[in-house]
């Protein structure tokens, strides 16, 4: 362990796997090096611990340094970019809080703020996001205007969704996926419920419900406030 070579190839090995896992999750360079440098931090520079506690601690901190930046990344597409359960990023994800609560994680956190209170997760930013990286919109079969003009539909109802509580005390990355997939649905595109919410790690059964869920709230608002909304079914 002594050895200089030794330890240079390590941290190499060390940098080239945060780099990797980094740029997965869309980090630029600079937000990538603070991560770099928060985990050397946290380790105190060991080159002991493993490759899976150093994927999981990389990816914990990347949750913050982006949530914290507005990107709305979540914590499924932090474990899906390391191959890791949802819960074991969780668990971490306390533990280098607390971390940087205690004041040891220099400036790379991006802020001089308790980093304990992470801000909500932005479900329009998602939408928008989802839009512009999911391959199956942004491939070139897709007219550009059109995709923002589906991604904008989805944001309203997103609005819409909170203002009928459907997003109160539930997973936001199924509401989502169910935006997409039915302003999908209604411009006559091709895409399936069950690709947008892999695409962007919700559960898919999970999805289907919340999709049931808003129709039902849809036809219910329509039938209260429209002249013909009695007409208004979940087909229609």
């Amino acid at each position: 362990m002594g050895d200089p070579l030794y330890q240079e190839l390590k941290a190499y090995r060390i940098k080239t796997l945060i780099s990797t896992l980094t740029f997965r999750l869309g980090l630029s360079v600079s937000r990538s090096n603070d991560v770099h440098s928060l985990v050397f931090h946290l380790t105190s520079a060991s080159f002991a611990v493993s490759e899976s506690f150093l994927s999981i601690l990389t990816a914990a901190f990347a949750y913050v340094i982006v949530r914290r930046n507005d990107i709305p990344i979540s914590l499924p597409e932090a474990a899906g970019a390391v191959g890791c359960e949802e819960c074991q990023i969780t668990r971490m994800l306390f533990r280098v809080l607390r971390f940087l609560d205690d004041g040891e994680g220099g400036g790379g956190s991006g802020g001089g703020e308790s980093s304990s209170h992470l801000p909500h997760f932005g479900t329009a930013s998602a939408l928008s996001r989802m839009f512009k990286t999911l391959p199956a919109f942004s491939s070139s079969r897709l007219d550009s205007n059109k995709v923002e003009q589906m991604a904008s539909m989805g944001q309203f109802l997103i609005r819409c969704a909170g203002k009928w509580f459907l997003s109160t005390g539930r997973r936001l990355i199924p509401l989502v996926a169910v935006m997409a997939a039915f302003v999908v649905e209604i411009n006559g595109v091709e895409v399936p419920l069950e690709e947008i919410a892999k695409g962007i790690y919700a559960v898919v059964s999970t999805s289907r419900l919340r999709l049931r869920e808003f129709k039902e709230a849809l036809v219910r608002v329509a039938r209260n406030l429209l002249s013909w909304g009695q007409d208004m079914e979940q087909r229609t």
